[in-house]
């Protein structure tokens, strides 16, 4: 059960994001389609493969996330998105390198969108997680 729960609060944010990211998107458009970059691959890949397919089913054809796994050479490929303006919409990242990558302007600060949320708020984080997601005061991402 400890290993399902990650998967199950994983699940429960990337829809919660998705679903705000879509609702600005307007009525009348095309589903929406994400790319969700990873280092996972074997096991780990599958095992994220089924949240993803699980998250997709959830959305009831308003978006589609995709998954791009990059086993090897991860952030050199990742920088090399970067660069391109290709970036994915959603990837994997140290929390070493939220600074590095909020400094870029390579990941969005998320702030507004997590203080503003009914369903997800900064006080169900312990504060010590919680800033290990934050640069300069502002949210960049889920710990």
């Amino acid at each position: 059960m400890k290993k399902r729960l990650p998967g199950i609060f994983f699940c429960m944010v990337l829809t919660f994001i998705l679903a705000l990211l879509t609702g600005c998107t307007g009525a009348g458009k095309e589903k929406s389609t994400f790319t969700f970059a990873t280092w996972a691959a074997g096991e780990e890949l599958k095992e994220f493969d089924a949240i993803i397919e699980k998250v997709n089913r959830e959305a009831g054809g308003q978006y589609q996330v995709e998954v791009l796994s990059i086993p090897s050479d991860y952030y050199v490929k990742l920088a090399t998105y970067i660069a391109a303006n290709k970036t994915p919409d959603f990837f994997w990242l140290t929390q070493e390198l939220i600074s590095k990558y909020a400094q870029l302007g390579a990941i969005a600060d998320l702030t507004e969108m997590f203080e503003d949320s009914k369903g997800l708020t900064p006080d169900q984080y312990y504060p010590g997680v919680l800033r290990s997601a934050t640069y300069n005061g502002r949210f960049y991402g889920l710990p």
